[in-house]
């Protein structure tokens, strides 16, 4: 076969794709019209033709699969043919098309070069299978369909989409004036959440465990956890609840229920012990009130007691002892100067003594009396005797003691 030369005429391509277009629709296939020589001179008869797609005038990388097109009539040189390399085929970037021809029915294809560029009227094919993406590309690679319309209902909300404003929460480490947000889900912050007021329904978490619970109308702080609140440099300084409810003030892991490092105090109310008794002020029990007098001083007579010896004693429960020398002074010549003395705590009678025997003038007499006392309120006790001769009395009271032992509380009455 003589030597093949093959040359396009774009410009005619371009028109025949066109008028394609109108007639038929646009699909992936493009017309392409050359005109093919033979020997020189314009050749005419059947030709099988092959044409293969590629990315650069020589190279390897080859686009989609080689197309044979058998006993295509040429005539007077001129050829038109179909080709279809597939929608893909043209992206935009460099495409060159390697022809071979042979007459029909030949035994080999001679290769015509160079290649011939493919010029921009073929890409008019990509119009058909990717005008969308063709706009979506002018819309950042989105599809159209996305964005909203000027007729949405959004466009037209009363709501200012601008930065800053109190509608949307901004994302900015500055506080967002009038700004609000509400949501139904779950939600996490990474960093530090700061907040003037946090209102919860139910409990706070800390490390996955309820910290501060609200349970039927009761607010439970510490869960299942020993509670601790520290003072510098000491945890559980101030206080630490442990987990098996022994309190602690000042001291971590009491032993007791109520463990204390310092002074307890009470300054209303006093104390109340598991008898059921109430303590109240200083007077501990055991506590000792002591009071005396030595000068001489007459006993009422008649059934008039007088009150020898008192002590103010607060609220308790008293061990009184009192000791008196009593001098009986009558002195009437042959006469009954016997005396017999009444003693009493307060109103309560503890019993009485004779001075002197009948027809002895004078005599002296010491008595140590006890007695167990509730005193209910503060107040007087006191150590009372009378002489119940119905004449002259003239018995005196000399040295006298009076002592209180505390013993007990006052016993709260229920």
């Amino acid at each position: 076969m003589s030597r093949v030369h093959i040359k396009t005429y774009l410009f005619l391509m371009l028109t025949i794709v066109l008028s394609a277009g109108a007639l038929f629709g646009q699909t992936s296939g493009f017309t392409y019209q050359g005109r093919l020589t033979d020997g020189g001179l314009p050749a005419n008869g059947n030709y099988d033709l092959q044409f293969a797609l590629f990315d650069a005038a020589d190279g390897n990388n080859q686009i989609g699969q080689t197309k044979i097109v058998s006993s295509v009539p040429v005539s007077a040189g001129v050829f038109t043919v179909m080709l279809d390399f597939g929608a893909n085929a043209f992206s935009g970037a460099n495409r060159f098309l390697e022809i071979s021809a042979q007459p029909s029915g030949a035994g080999a294809f001679t290769l015509l070069t160079p290649r011939q560029p493919i010029t921009s009227t073929p890409y008019a094919v990509r119009s058909s299978s990717t005008a969308s993406a063709d706009n979506a590309q002018q819309l950042g690679g989105v599809d159209a369909g996305q964005y909203v319309k000027t007729n949405d209902a959004r466009m037209s909300d009363a709501r200012d989409p601008k930065a800053g404003n109190s509608n949307y929460v901004q994302n900015s480490t500055n506080q967002q004036a009038a700004a609000n947000f509400n949501i139904s889900g779950n939600g996490t912050a990474g960093g530090m959440l700061s907040s003037n007021v946090v209102n919860a329904d139910r409990q706070y978490n800390l490390e996955g465990l309820g910290v501060l619970l609200m349970r039927n109308n009761v607010l439970k702080f510490g869960a299942l956890q020993s509670v601790a609140i520290d003072a510098p440099g000491q945890e559980g300084g101030r206080l630490f609840v442990h987990a098996n409810g022994n309190v602690g003030l000042g001291i971590t892991l009491p032993p007791s229920k109520l463990t204390v490092a310092g002074t307890v105090e009470s300054v209303t109310g006093g104390f109340k012990f598991p008898d059921g008794s109430v303590q109240t002020s200083a007077a501990a029990s055991g506590k000792v009130y002591v009071t005396s007098a030595v000068a001489d001083l007459e006993i009422g007579h008649s059934g008039f007691p007088t009150n020898v010896i008192t002590l103010n004693l607060p609220p308790g429960v008293y061990l009184l002892t009192a000791t008196v020398g009593f001098q009986n002074k009558a002195s009437d010549f042959l006469a009954d100067n016997t005396r017999l003395v009444n003693c009493y705590f307060n109103d309560d009678y503890l019993g009485n003594f004779r001075l002197a025997e009948q027809g002895k003038p004078m005599d002296f007499f010491i008595t140590t009396m006890h007695t167990v006392l509730t005193q209910t309120a503060s107040g007087p006790v006191s150590f009372r005797c009378g002489d119940v001769s119905l004449d002259a009395g003239k018995v005196y009271a000399k040295a006298r003691r009076f002592t209180a032992i505390r013993v007990a509380d006052n016993p709260v009455t229920q």
